[in-house]
């Protein structure tokens, strides 16, 4: 199942780029696409994983995962909730 999307785009030189995590939301949208191209790919979020359902708390564990796994230096906290 995807929980999670990245996206880019460049322009004019310029990249752009995002990141979007299923936490706790309404998937009956996803119903009426394909995922990424994929016809009955399921869609599912942290709350239906028994994870927690409050971003505040899975955003800090998230960034610091990401900076792990991509070997980068974690944001502090008061730059982090500037984003």
């Amino acid at each position: 199942a995807k929980i999670a999307a990245l996206g880019l785009r460049v322009r004019r030189g310029c990249t752009f780029h995002g990141l979007a995590f299923n936490i706790a939301m309404d998937l009956e949208p996803f119903s009426r696409i394909n995922p990424c191209g994929y016809r009955g790919l399921a869609v599912t979020q942290m709350a239906d994983l028994g994870g927690s359902s409050n971003p505040a708390l899975v955003a800090p564990v998230l960034v610091r995962e990401l900076c792990r796994q991509l070997q980068l230096a974690p944001m502090s906290a008061p730059a982090f909730a500037r984003v």
